[in-house]
C-alpha cells in the first residue's frame, strides 16, 4: 500500500512534487529528474537547475551533492528532489553522458 496525496492528512507537512511524495522533510518515494544547470556560483559552491516542466522555479543545489568537479552552466544532469526548509533542493546529482566530445 503506497502513500498518496489522499492520505496526507496523517502527516503534519506534506508535499506532492513531481515524481516524489515528501512528508516532514523525508523522501517517501522519488525518481530521477533531468535538468540543465542555469547558474553556478563557483566560489559559493551552489547553483540552480532548470528542470523544464517538472518545477515552475529553478531548483537549488549545492556542490556537496555532486561528485567530481564543479558543474558548469549548460551542463545536463539528473537528480532527485528533496524538500528542505528553504524549498525544493536537488540531491544525488549525476552528470549525464549525452554531451558529444569531438577532437580533430
Amino acid at each position: 500500500m503506497g502513500i498518496d496525496a489522499h492520505n496526507s492528512h496523517i502527516f503534519s507537512k506534506c508535499y506532492n512534487l513531481p515524481y516524489t511524495f515528501i512528508c516532514d522533510k523525508k523522501q517517501i518515494a522519488n525518481a530521477m529528474v533531468e535538468g540543465e544547470v542555469v547558474f553556478f556560483h563557483d566560489k559559493g559552491g551552489y547553483g540552480f537547475i532548470d528542470s523544464g516542466d517538472e518545477q515552475d522555479d529553478d531548483i537549488f543545489f549545492h556542490m556537496s551533492d555532486v561528485e567530481g568537479p564543479d558543474l558548469e552552466e549548460g551542463e545536463v544532469v539528473t537528480f532527485e528532489i528533496e524538500e528542505a526548509e528553504e524549498g525544493p533542493r536537488a540531491v544525488e546529482i549525476e552528470r549525464t553522458d549525452n554531451e558529444e566530445e569531438t577532437e580533430e
